[in-house]
């Protein structure tokens, strides 16, 4: 996560602006407070799908709202809401077979995922926020548990592109190969961590790979299809 984040970081300070970050115990009073020093119109945020955050992003818009801020959330983790993929009887899957099938002739995933805006407003100089570092993500005796991670994962959006790229273009096309060997540690898409961290989006992979679909070679779909 603190690698993510400095990337993140590093991101936003290309495009004009900063990340802030806060700690706080009520995350509502946190962005009132930061509605009032930014001048912010309105406020988005991805879903969390786990009781306590659902309860707690309910009662954030309520108030929010409530103030005349205007506030939305998105789907950003998932190809569809788990109450969009429903059994015969409108209950959820209890298998992941069955699941699969009926994911396969949903329709296509919308909205497509757009491009990284040019530019972001800049936020005021004397807004407050924390660097990553004061998080204290890593402990002091973790940094050299920690020393191969370049090796293994470059984190940030640019680093979960490449990861893809990788994917699509050569990990797929051997994975029939590799999945014959004992050793499977290259059959993996190696995009667990970036989507764990929200460094790329499970709608954009699938868009890529749907969009390779066409026109591509049999000996590739057959390895796309081994891998599903």
């Amino acid at each position: 996560l603190r690698l993510s984040l400095q990337r993140l970081q590093e991101d936003i300070n290309s495009l004009g602006s900063y990340l802030i970050i806060r700690k706080a115990t009520q995350s509502y009073w946190a962005l009132v407070d930061l509605i009032k020093e930014t001048g912010a119109q309105a406020v988005f945020f991805n879903h969390l799908y786990d009781p306590v955050s659902l309860i707690r992003d309910v009662s954030v818009k309520q108030g929010l709202f409530s103030m005349n801020i205007p506030c939305f959330s998105f789907n950003a983790d998932l190809l569809y809401e788990p109450w969009e993929i429903l059994d015969e009887q409108n209950k959820p899957f209890t298998t992941h077979a069955s699941f699969w099938d009926h994911l396969l002739i949903m329709p296509h995933p919308q909205p497509l995922p757009t491009l990284r805006p040019q530019e972001l407003p800049r936020v005021p100089d004397q807004v407050i926020r924390l660097s990553v570092e004061q998080l204290y993500l890593i402990a002091p005796d973790e940094p050299s548990s920690s020393a191969f991670f370049p090796d293994t994962w470059q984190p940030g959006e640019n680093g979960a592109l490449e990861a893809l790229h990788w994917f699509i273009n050569e990990g797929l096309r051997e994975f029939g190969t590799r999945n014959q060997t004992p050793d499977h540690s290259c059959n993996t898409s190696k995009l667990s961590p970036h989507l764990h961290f929200g460094e790329i989006s499970v709608k954009h992979i699938w868009n890529q790979i749907h969009q390779m679909e066409t026109g591509s070679d049999e000996e590739w779909l057959g390895n796309l299809r081994a891998f599903k």
